[in-house]
């Protein structure tokens, strides 16, 4: 039997890990956290951080138990031991991975628009090929592809920090400031916008799929884990302090492309940050095509026909069936639906699975009567966090 190919280490998972959380949710997130929270928005990137990071424990701790490349799907049937609970998991985050890389589409296609002027279906036409082809040959070298846009990604927003860094130094919107002039009655503006800036977090999530790709996966994949929460979290609230020192927050809310104009206020050129937005949402669409292939590949599927999806390239190790299969999916939803809509949905789906991911590992901790405060306070206080969240979410 043809297997997976392991050939991932702890810098080429980390650099995907951090490439799938920037997505483009920075890009186009950060004008309405600003205005939510308003000047304590860098906090609420760091109250979001920890409500992300208690969930990524749980991922982490999975991961070593149970070193899959359908992950959730996977987790949630080992704490239930429910086949049809585990595959509608597996199926809700595939559904994610593929309406994020549809939603990313089309964002590319006004951004590609901006330097050569092809039509529509060609751009999407193109970009489909590309990603397919470069999932299906190979992982490592798809994954040399995301860690080469994730470093433009991080330069990009490393450009936007240096360009306000004076404005920076030489007024009260620095971190210490702000936690100085901190006061209790600003706690629900900063966990209005730390509801937001949890979306930005998506992402880390989808590395444990790469588990039977990876070598050493269980130890790998968490440390990864770990980094690349780390590392978005100081580009985060760096960005954000960038934000509120920059134009107006109601003009900043309003913005089509808030970091371009972030950039553009403190000096710099508009087409430079729009060339890196191209390569930002190109790696997200290329890390959820990853993901969600290898959570279809790995599935236990209920019916026989389904295990076209479980077939491995001999030559590339790569899942190709249940890569064209998303790459179908994916041309379907550009072409017939209205993205919104999905959109939408997909962080509420996200958090749903969150919540079983937590209590799954609760389910199993205690089965294997593990129950020491250590293994369960953090996966119970995510699961209520989330819970939460989907309250929230539901209301608002």
């Amino acid at each position: 039997m043809v297997k997976l190919k392991r050939s991932l280490n702890t810098f080429q998972v980390t650099m995907y890990g951090i490439g799938t959380i920037l997505g483009a949710g920075i890009y186009a997130l950060i004008g309405k956290i600003s205005a939510t929270a308003g000047m304590m928005a860098p906090l609420s990137f760091i109250v979001s951080a920890i409500l992300a990071s208690m969930t990524a424990y749980s991922y982490t701790q999975l991961v070593k138990l149970f070193p899959k490349s359908a992950g959730e799907a996977e987790y949630i049937f080992q704490g239930f031991h429910s086949v049809l609970l585990s595959n509608i998991v597996g199926w809700l985050v595939a559904f994610t991975g593929v309406v994020s890389a549809s939603t990313l589409i089309k964002g590319f296609v006004g951004y590609f628009q901006t330097f050569i002027h092809w039509s529509d279906f060609s751009v999407v036409f193109l970009i489909i090929i590309l990603v397919t082809a470069l999932a299906i040959k190979g992982i490592k070298e798809s994954i040399n592809i995301v860690i080469f846009f994730t470093i433009i990604e991080i330069v990009g927003l490393i450009l936007i920090c240096g360009s306000a860094w004076q404005d920076l130094s030489a007024n009260e919107f620095m971190l210490p400031a702000l936690l100085q002039n901190f006061s209790w009655s600003q706690f629900p503006m900063i966990l209005s916008g730390a509801f937001l800036a949890f979306y930005a977090y998506i992402g880390f999530e989808d590395m444990v799929n790469l588990a039977e790709e990876t070598n050493l996966p269980g130890p790998t994949i968490s440390r990864s884990i770990y980094i690349a929460v780390l590392v978005s979290t100081i580009l985060y609230v760096f960005v954000a302090l960038v934000a509120i020192a920059s134009i107006p927050l109601d003009e900043l809310n309003q913005s089509k492309a808030p970091l371009k104009d972030m950039y553009v206020h403190h000096g710099g050129n508009a087409l430079v940050i729009s060339a890196i937005g191209i390569f930002a949402i190109f790696n997200g669409i290329i890390a959820q095509v990853i993901m969600a292939s290898r959570i279809l590949y790995g599935l236990r599927h209920p019916l026989k026909w389904m295990n076209f999806l479980s077939v491995i390239n001999k030559k590339t190790q790569t899942p190709i069936n249940a890569t064209i299969v998303v790459a179908i999916i994916i041309s379907l939803l550009v072409s017939l639906f209205p993205i919104k809509t999905l959109a939408a949905s997909t962080s509420f789906i996200i958090l749903i699975v969150f919540t079983l991911i937590n209590l799954s590992l609760v389910s199993y901790r205690i089965k294997n009567r593990e129950i020491q405060f250590r293994y369960l306070t953090i996966p119970i206080i995510a699961s209520i966090s989330n819970i939460v969240f989907l309250a929230f979410t539901a209301l608002y």
